[in-house]
């Protein structure tokens, strides 16, 4: 088992070093900014339903319920997002009600509203680049993770 999970690690870790570092960079960036508008996202529910939780409390309860969501215990973390939002929120002084009305606002708009935009991307995607299309897949400058050959600009 250990031998199998340090294999598959250093097969991640050739991977990653296969993607150019102007890739790793942006990925980095747009991680970033994904995680920033996401607290922004919950610093906005707050606000909407008069929560008066400083904003350092409120980084500290969204991370640390970021760092548990990476157990992948469920789906899109459904549940441990909102149970460990609700605790932290409540351990911040703010009222039982107001903190659950946050936490729904929060997810619908940061979890559930963003699914049917990701079905329609996928779709979109799917009929453009799919199994049975024509379309030349972009792929310049990429690695094939499973060969570690470097890609065509275009491929079918």
């Amino acid at each position: 088992m250990g031998a199998r999970l340090f294999g598959e690690a250093a097969t991640a870790l050739d991977a990653i070093r296969g993607v150019p570092v102007r890739y790793r960079w942006s990925v980095l960036g747009w991680a970033v900014l994904n995680w920033t508008l996401d607290l922004a996202c919950l610093f906005a529910s707050t606000s909407a339903f008069g929560l008066d939780v400083h904003w350092e409390r409120l980084a500290v309860v969204y991370l640390t319920v970021q760092v548990v969501r990476q157990v992948p215990l469920t789906p899109g973390g459904i549940g441990v997002i909102e149970a460990g939002l609700l605790a932290g929120l409540a351990a911040s002084g703010a009222p039982t009600g107001s903190a659950a009305a946050v936490v729904l606002a929060y997810r619908l708009v940061s979890f559930w509203l963003l699914l049917p935009v990701g079905l329609l991307g996928y779709v979109l995607l799917r009929t453009r680049f799919g199994e049975h299309s024509d379309a030349p897949v972009p792929t310049a400058g990429m690695r094939d993770v499973t060969t570690g050959v470097a890609g065509d600009s275009q491929r079918n």
